[in-house]
Parts: structure tokens; sequence; C-alpha cells
């Protein structure tokens, strides 16, 4: 069987096929979920399911690749093809998807001068192990052996970024190479400069936009040529920053998407169901007219059909209507929702501050100030170190770029905090003397759209004193460098409410829950400021205390909770004076 294009229309083995697909990431649903989830879009009415690929967790270190457990691209395809679905692959190497770097590894930041997505030979070096494994697990499920794989994305919104045409060509040929026969595509929004960089010989270039799918794919038609009307990204629902809220928009979507189907002859729903973020692999997103940044929580998913605990909204249902018309089939609906409900209570257990376990540091001593990335470190948090003598007028401490948000001690007491794009000046106060800096910074995630995608973490320049009395800067030199990735996690002794730390002062704490079954749950963040949680030694996302529930609630899967005990981990960057709880949200 195979796929081809006649009169601007797509044919399946033969036969004129409407295709109407839905996103669901892989790497964002736990495995235990995967045949729920691709259930429930079938059932929808789609007959075909697209993911990305993420290269920064299928080699989170240069030259280890893991396709193991919930990033088991083979399994999830063959998933798929069991729920009666075609599949849409586009494996990068950038993704973009509000996901740190784009998808890009981290550790890609070593290599100075390195040119992302673009054909500059060392780059495409880098993409090459990668590649050939998805290559190798793609090959397996192509139409034309058997399998649902129909489309492969050469690149993502490439358009938005550059315009290297050999770096286009270079991939479609590197596929080709490697056994991939199916169709070839591209996606951009609908203005003419996106579409014309976007577009890559070869390959079907598709539209992305949120309404007036017909108006839109009019803008780019001629650049776009004999191509069938096609939508790979028809946005429905948004992905939240932390500190932002999204209105309802599902009567929208749904005359949206009712025009769309009129259209299109490839309709893909971006996002049928978001999933989850989890860990430190939420990225940022920067305002550069205002220079201002945000970041993403873990949850990727607001006003999707599919919410992020895989149950069906307003939104599924309505679409489920206007589908089930387009297709003229009744649907069935077989499948069932969970009911999030608190899975026991949730005791402290202690505390300890990050000061007293040096065990969970990596140390380096370095000459100059150097991002993360240069210390070998992609994701958490970094401690600088150093010390400096201030004059009796007093200094100015100026400090280099921040990404992204710096704590900062002057002789073990707490200074100031500054944040990214923000002020970076601050003045020490005169007497001749000797001072000890220690300035925590946070990684909140890597920009993941445009040319800022090349965004190391820590601090990232020189640091200087200038120095208020003779007008002269100094630049600091020998600094303790602290890495703090979550890879090594302390032991708390006991002591629950009583072991208290200092204001300010970044510190662990310990709880624990006893469960009678594995199940599905939420935690809610009470009293704490900003940071990360640990379940069973997994990193299950950041928290931020702040204007909106949804900033402190963090997602617990099932395949995560243990039948028996369960620890919590809470690492609190910035702590205050308040009671601090975990609890379980009931219903949410």
């Amino acid at each position: 069987m195979d796929i081809c294009v006649k009169d601007k229309k797509f044919y399946i083995g033969g036969k004129r096929c409407k295709i109407i697909s839905g996103t669901m990431h892989y790497f964002r649903v736990p495995r235990v979920h995967w045949r729920d989830r691709l259930l429930k879009l079938a059932e929808m009415g789609c007959n075909c399911v697209e993911t990305y690929c993420a290269w920064n967790l299928h080699e989170p270190e240069e030259g280890r690749l893991d396709f193991s457990g919930m990033l088991d691209l083979d399994e999830y395809l063959s998933e798929a093809l069991g729920a009666g679905l075609y599949a849409v692959v586009r494996p990068g190497p950038y993704m973009c998807s509000e996901w740190d770097m784009g998808g890009l590894p981290w550790w890609l930041l070593k290599y100075d001068g390195i040119q992302l997505r673009s054909s500059d030979p060392l780059y495409l070096k880098k993409a090459e192990k990668y590649l050939s494994a998805v290559c190798e697990i793609v090959q397996k499920h192509l139409l034309s052996r058997g399998g649902n794989v129909i489309m492969l994305q050469i690149e993502n919104e490439y358009g938005g970024y550059g315009n290297d045409r050999d770096y286009l060509v270079w991939l479609k040929d590197f596929y080709v190479a490697h056994g991939i026969d199916c169709l070839f595509v591209t996606s951009d929004s609908e203005y003419d400069l996106l579409t014309y960089n976007g577009k890559a010989p070869g390959a079907y270039g598709m539209l992305n936009c949120a309404s007036g799918v017909e108006e839109k794919w009019a803008l780019g038609a001629e650049i776009r040529g004999d191509v069938p009307p096609a939508v790979m990204e028809f946005w429905s629902g948004g992905s939240p920053f932390f500190g932002t809220e999204f209105s309802d928009d599902t009567e929208k979507s749904a005359r949206e998407l009712r025009e769309a189907l009129r259209f299109a002859e490839f309709l893909n729903i971006f996002k049928f169901h978001g999933g989850t973020s989890f860990g430190f692999l939420g990225g940022a997103d920067r305002d550069y007219r205002k220079r201002h940044m945000h970041y993403y929580r873990p949850c990727y998913d607001r006003m999707s059909p599919l919410d992020q605990f895989g149950r069906r909204t307003k939104k599924y249902y309505l679409f489920r209507e206007i589908i089930e018309k387009e297709r003229s089939m009744a649907l069935p609906n077989t499948a069932s929702d969970v009911h999030i409900a608190p899975l026991g209570e949730i005791s402290g257990a202690g505390c300890i501050p990050l000061s007293r376990c040096p065990e969970v540091l990596s140390h380096r001593r370095s000459v100059g100030l150097l991002p993360m990335e240069k210390y070998d470190q992609g994701y958490g948090y970094i401690l600088y170190e150093t010390q400096a003598f201030v004059g009796k007028d007093g200094v100015k401490l100026i400090l280099p770029e921040v990404h992204d948000v710096a704590h900062i001690w002057l002789d073990g007491k707490y200074f100031a905090t500054v944040r990214r794009d923000c002020e970076r000046e601050l003045t020490i106060d005169g007497g001749a003397r000797i001072v000890r800096l220690n300035i925590l910074v946070e990684n909140l995630g890597r920009i993941k759209f445009g040319p800022g995608i090349h965004d190391p973490k820590g601090l990232v320049g020189d640091m200087y004193f200038y120095d208020l009395g003779y007008g002269i800067y100094s630049k600091l030199f020998g600094y303790d460098v602290y890495g703090l990735d979550m890879s090594r996690l302390p032991k708390i002794p006991g002591g629950g409410e009583k072991a208290q730390p200092k204001e300010h002062e970044p510190t662990f704490y310990a709880y624990r829950f006893f469960a009678g079954c594995p199940a599905d749950a939420v935690l809610i963040m009470e009293g704490f400021t900003r940071g990360v949680v640990l379940v069973n030694g997994k990193n299950i996302g950041r928290y931020e205390s702040g204007k909106y529930p949804e900033d402190s609630r963090l997602y617990l899967p099932e395949d995560i909770v243990q039948k028996g005990e369960n620890t919590v981990l809470v690492f609190d960057v910035f702590p205050v004076r308040k009671k601090k709880r975990v609890i379980f949200a009931d219903g949410v």
C-alpha cells in the first residue's frame, strides 16, 4: 500500500482519503495511558495521529541514545496501528512545541560557534546519530511495509528561523538515503516570508494556523504550488505560561473546525491531547519587543479536547459531533475517564537546607565565569561563589546576563534577586573589606522559538565591580561553581516541621504517603515559593506560588506511584515563613 497525491487530493491504497489527525506526543503521556488516549482519538473520529520526536530526550547525553519506556517510539507507532490510526512523524531535529530549546539537546551549546538548524557541518554531524535511530524505527512502520506512517516532516516551521535551503535539502536526502519512502512535508504559518523560507524541494508545504484556514491557505498557495490544502497544526487551545490563564475558546474552535474540514484535505488538530512536560523540559518564550520572558507550566493542555489527565472535555464531544457528520459515520464510544482523587494523607518527614547537603552538588573550580553548559550541566540550578575586595567608597556589582533568575547572598545574608532582562547593577556599601558572594541561578527553560534558541543558562558573560570612588571597573575572577541538576538527592533526617531553615535559604523538604493502589493524582503545593518536585526520585516538574492555582499544581501519573510507601521531595528555591503542605487534589 502507498500514499500519493492526485488532483490536490490524498490517496491511500488507490482510494481517496481525507485525513483528520490529532496531535499526541508520546513523550508527554505516560506509557501506561497510550492505548487509552489513542482509543479516544479514534473515537473522536480521527483516522491519524501526529507526534513530534524530542531529540533532547532521545539523546540526553551526546552519543547515548534512549528509546525505552515512555520514549519507545517503536511501540507507540504499533499502538497507533492497533487503534486503527495512520501516523505522521515529525522528528525535528527541531520541533518547537513549547519545549526546552525546541527539542535540540543542551549539549550542542558546549560547541563554540555551532550554527543551529543549518547546514553547518558540525551541527549536521551531531544530528546524524539521532536521526539515523529515528529512521531505523520509522522504516519498520512505513505504509509501504504494512505499517501506518504516511508522512514525515523534514523540519519544523523553518521559515520562522532561517533561509538555509541547503539544510532542508540535506535533511530530505538523509531521510531518503535511510529508507524513508512516505510523503515528505514541511509546515509554516501563512506569511509569505515564512512560507517561502520553509519550502523544501520534494516536500509538501503545509499550513499552521488557528482560524480562517481557507483564506490563510490562499495567501501562500502560489509559493506552495500544486499541493492539497493541508493544515499540519490547527491550533486548538493553548500552552499556558506560569502566571497566566486562558479563556474558554470551545465554541469558537468548533466553528473554525467545521469550516476547516470543509476545505482541507489534511487537518491535524494541534493539540488533541497535550499531556505534560515533565521534569525540566518545559521551554520558554521571549517577547523581543518588550524584552520580557515567559516560562511554560508543566501542563501542556489548555482547552484541548482531551485534558491533561486524559478526560474527554466539552470540546471533545463537540469536535466528535462535527467529525462524525463530516465522515458520515457513526462513531463508537467505549472509552472511560478517570476521576482524580487523593491517594492518602501526605505527612512531613523533615527538611534540610542546600548548604547542609553538599553531596547533591557537583563542584568545579573556574578562573572565569562560564554558563551552565560549559560545566557539563544541562538543567536545574547552578551556584557561583566568589570573593572580592570592596573599597571604602563602595562598589556597584555589575552582573552579566542572568539566565534566568539569580538569587544573591552577600556574606551569607540574602541581598537581592535579579531576573532576566532587568537591571543588573547592584550597590554594595563602602567599607574596605573582602566580601563573599553566593549567586544561585535558576534555569527556567530555554527559548523554544526563533533566534533565541541558542540560549545558554546560568550567568552568561563576565562580572565586575565598579568602584564608586575611583570610577574603574574590576573584572572578578576565581569561582567555585556548584551544579544542582537533581540527579543526586539528599538524605533527609527526621524532624518534620521542627527543623526549619532560614528565610530565603534554598531547602529540600521531604514528605511521604502510603498508596493502597497506584493511580493518577494531582499534587498541590501550599506555602512554597518556587522550585521542583520529585516523587520516588522522578522529577514531575516545576511549580511557582502565584496568582493562579494552576501554577502550583502538578500531575502525578500512576506509573510513578508505588503500592505502599511513596516519597515526595520538594526543592524550594526561596522559602518564606509560611506553613508548608503538600496535599492531593480531589476532582481537579
